[in-house]
């Protein structure tokens, strides 16, 4: 598979039962189930943006969409707990020693944001 088939094969396939999931565990009583679908999108949402950064080298890797496939229908396993695992071992470390400094820059590009329609009356 290539392009824009397969973003579309590979999303079809590994999106929906993590939102229908995700839909279940917020209307769910326990928060155990709320945390492993977070943990999810996380691990997700991780992956999603390093693919965006390395796209133009990983989209030539043979059988690429197939590994990305497989990777992210076994992440939204629950039994293998596999987001748990990538997030405890890499991400959350990662934040947590970077807190601070993503705090500033979020709370600054916000702060920005919210700020961009003054600045761009007052320039008219």
């Amino acid at each position: 598979m290539s392009g824009y088939i397969s973003s579309f094969v590979c999303n079809s396939l590994t999106l929906p039962y993590p939102i229908f999931a995700s839909f279940k565990a917020i209307e769910s009583p326990d928060k155990n189930d709320d945390i492993q679908w977070l943990t999810f999108w996380i691990v997700w949402a991780c992956a999603v943006l390093i693919e965006s950064l390395t796209d133009l080298f990983i989209f030539w890797i043979p059988l690429y969409f197939e590994a990305k496939l497989c990777f992210f229908l076994l992440l939204q396993m629950p039994v293998l707990n596999l987001s748990g695992k990538i997030y405890q071992l890499y991400i959350k470390p990662y934040l947590i020693q970077k807190r601070l400094y993503l705090d500033t820059i979020f709370y600054n590009l916000i702060s920005w944001i919210m700020r961009l329609p003054f600045m761009l009356i007052k320039s008219d």
